[in-house]
């Protein structure tokens, strides 16, 4: 073991001594290296023993508990503010109350929740179709636009012809897919509106109550 890896850990064994305590005993310790001189290191680690041996011997003249005798005690370590603690328990407590008036609540609101589930399913259905309608557009499109260019050589008119729907498909496609955010929106939307309305309502009718 070397000086140095005999300090740090004798450092982290008085951890927990007041600052001034600790660093007189170490400040002590490295002199005494030092005096010694870096030729007579192993000699000195060997006179001293482990660090643990030297803690326990620093803690006995201050009083202090070796750390055999400490068993499983925990340091604490520090503490949040009283105020932070209280507004998060506040605040996890307004959630829970939350939750328990929407369960406790939960027949006065079952039929307004139901009739928002069907809405949304309804229109989740007419997503799911713009958004199959779109890739099947699109699709079909790039398939008609490419058949009409390879018939463009042996038969111009109706190469061109075939690339222009295969044109109307790209653009309908694209159209339905335009289509297909604004309604994902919009139902996002009216859905977070609506769960929050109904949350609210308990609250409201105990107001209306007082």
């Amino acid at each position: 073991m070397k000086r140095a890896e005999f300090m740090t850990q004798l450092a982290a064994l008085l951890q927990d001594l007041p600052a001034d305590e600790r660093k007189e005993a170490l400040q002590y310790y490295e002199d005494y290296f030092r005096d010694a001189g870096e030729t007579n290191e192993a000699e000195v680690i060997e006179e001293l023993g482990s660090p643990r041996k030297v803690a326990d011997t620093i803690r006995e003249g201050l009083g202090v508990p070796k750390w055999e005798q400490r068993g499983t005690e925990v340091v604490p370590g520090p503490k949040a503010p009283q105020g932070e603690l209280n507004q998060q328990n506040n605040r996890i407590l307004k959630i829970l109350l939350i939750v328990g008036i929407c369960i406790l609540a939960s027949p006065a609101i079952g039929g307004a929740l139901a009739v928002v589930i069907g809405i949304v399913t309804a229109v989740l259905g007419v997503f799911v179709a713009l958004v199959v309608g779109a890739i099947a557009m699109v699709v079909a499109g790039v398939i008609v636009f490419c058949s009409g260019i390879l018939c463009v050589v042996p038969e111009v008119a109706m190469g061109l012809a075939l690339m222009g729907a295969g044109l109307v498909l790209l653009a309908l496609g694209a159209m339905l897919a335009v289509a297909s955010v604004w309604v994902a929106a919009k139902v996002f939307a009216a859905g977070c509106r609506g769960f929050v309305y109904l949350c609210r309502i308990p609250f409201r009718r105990r107001e209306v109550a007082s």
